[in-house]
């Protein structure tokens, strides 16, 4: 056992004090050899001559002692040791350490700048995480991930910025070699789920003119859609409702699964258009709430119209639809890109029987006027006549229609009514006992158009000719009648009008004042 020098606390067996850290004096083995000598003499009293060795041990107990009066050991030199010692261990353990993912990440953010970009996508993911990372850990290293953060998104853009820029510098030169078209690059934000947003906003920005009828259709807020008759009146005789647009193969969905009653497979669709058409396959769902005419909506129940095309994005931009109810085409274009045309008309009075030619940019087809009845004729000699002797009629043309397929042809449209009737001479001469199997084929096709219920045909009689009747209904409630008959000359006509029961007036009229020789 030891005695500390310093604090006087008993040590057994250690080097160092366990209570202040001084460091002991080695144990003197002079202890267990005292014991064995003072024990005889203590024996032996006799003997007085011993007594003198009894301070023996004093000396060498001395020596254990001396240190506590040694000015070598003094406890002021003791106490800086055990100090210096706990503060260079303590603050060391206590020190935040740097985020792990700050560091990577600025690190890869700078070399993206020797790589062009390649890890600056990396690094700027990194630094982020980094930086929510080091600072729920309150660690540190927030510096390098908001630099390389700033060193990331700087690189990225530029890279980003240059790509697209060589990317339609690439493509002008190549449409500039006509290696290209123009027109087969189609400007898409997303796959086919963003692509539709883009080209709604643009279709549905422009109001489009009909370029053969001249009406005119119009979008609204909300899905809203107006379609007027005529682009030159707006007052009047327009239909309203709701409309939906879709686009590629998720018109082709649409038609062949929520429209399914016209009968179109995606095969069938595929095929009446070029693959160029495809990529910009559009369906025009107009869902009709309303035909207001006179400030009144004449009709009683909503109807659904549905266009099946393709929209062209370019420098001319249009929108040609095929009217699946109808089977009617349409070209619409843009109403600042549309040019009435300049037309030929002629005019026949029978009083003179003069004609005369003249350019304008009127619609104006042929017309007669009659002594008899005093109201306008349309037609001519080989057509025939139609009196126009009541309703507010406009000029009309059937879309898709090729006029070389026919020697006359005449159309007007009831404004008020919506009525169209219509006055056609095929070209070419036919055979009039062929008559029945036209009839037929006319009578079948109607049939097979699911749009088209209670359908009939009969055998009837026009101005003295033979002829046949074939007449329906389609589903928006309009009535179709069309006759036929071969005339002296073997020319074949094609005599039709729409209407719905309202206008019977119209009807009457076409039947009752139309005359041929």
């Amino acid at each position: 056992m030891a005695v500390c020098p310093n604090c006087g606390s008993v040590n057994n067996g250690s080097k160092f004090c366990s209570n202040c850290g001084t460091p002991l004096p080695e144990e003197q083995p002079v202890q267990p050899v005292a014991q064995p000598i003072a024990q005889p003499v203590q024996q032996m009293p006799p003997i007085q001559q011993v007594q003198p060795v009894q301070p023996a041990p004093q000396p060498i107990a001395q020596p254990v002692m001396e240190p506590v009066v040694e000015p070598t050991v003094p406890p002021v030199y003791q106490q800086p040791v055990q100090n210096v010692y706990a503060q260079s261990v303590t603050p060391a353990a206590n020190e935040p350490k740097t985020n792990g993912m700050c560091k990577l990440g600025f690190i890869l953010s700078m070399v993206g700048i020797a790589t062009l970009g390649l890890t600056s996508l990396f690094g700027l993911i990194f630094s982020i995480v980094g930086l929510i990372s080091s600072k729920k850990k309150q660690e540190k290293g927030r510096g390098m991930a908001i630099a390389g953060i700033i060193v990331s998104a700087i690189i990225l853009f530029v890279v980003i910025f240059n790509i697209a820029y060589l990317g339609s510098e690439i493509n002008n030169t190549l449409n500039e070699m006509g290696l290209i078209d123009s027109t087969d690059i189609i400007v898409t934000t997303d796959d086919d789920d963003d692509e539709p947003d883009d080209k709604e906003e643009l279709i549905t920005s422009i109001n489009w003119i009909e370029k053969n009828s001249e009406s005119y259709l119009t979008f609204g807020k909300r899905n809203s859609f107006k379609y007027y008759q005529s682009y030159t009146d707006t007052t009047d005789y327009y239909y309203t409702g709701k409309y939906e647009l879709y686009f590629g193969e998720d018109a082709i969905k649409v038609i062949t699964e929520d429209y399914d009653e016209y009968g179109l497979t995606k095969d069938e669709i595929e095929s009446m258009y070029t693959r160029k058409e495809l990529k910009n396959l559009v369906l025009l769902v107009l869902k009709n709430d309303g035909c207001w005419i006179d400030g009144e909506n004449t009709r009683d129940e909503e109807w659904t119209s549905l266009y099946l095309g393709f929209f062209e994005d370019g420098s001319n931009k249009s929108l040609y639809l095929l009217n699946l109810g109808a089977v009617s085409y349409f070209d619409f274009v843009p109403e600042d890109d549309y040019e009435a045309p300049a037309v030929t008309t002629t005019t026949t009075t029978y009083d003179t029987e003069e004609t005369t030619t003249s350019e304008t940019t009127a619609i104006v087809e042929t017309s007669a006027t009659s002594d008899n009845s005093g109201a306008e004729a349309v037609g001519d000699d080989i057509a025939g006549y139609v009196y126009l002797t009541q309703g507010n009629w406009g000029y009309w043309t059937e879309a898709g229609v090729d006029p070389s397929d026919y020697d006359a042809m005449y159309q007007r449209i009831n404004l008020e009514t919506g009525t169209i009737f219509n006055l056609s001479v095929y070209s070419g001469v036919y055979d009039a006992a062929n008559l029945p199997v036209f009839a037929d084929v006319l009578k079948e096709n109607m049939e097979s158009d699911t749009g088209y219920s209670g359908v009939t045909s009969k055998e009837t009689t026009i101005c003295g000719y033979r002829a046949y009747e074939v007449s329906g209904q389609y589903q928006d409630g309009m009535y179709l009648t069309i006759w036929i008959f071969i005339d002296k000359n073997g020319k074949m006509h094609y005599n039709s009008i729409e209407y719905f029961a309202s206008d019977i007036a119209s009807y009457n009229m076409f039947v009752d004042t139309y005359t041929i020789s």
